[in-house]
């Protein structure tokens, strides 16, 4: 496996990931500016 493929296996995860803390963030410490 090259590491181009292995680039976009995990892509999908790592931008999901981001995602997701980041909504977890906001949420956290903006409760009432949304």
């Amino acid at each position: 496996m090259s590491g181009w493929e292995i680039f976009w296996d995990v892509i999908p995860y790592v931008t999901l990931t981001i995602v997701v803390v980041g909504i977890w963030w906001r949420y956290r410490y903006d409760k009432f500016g949304w």
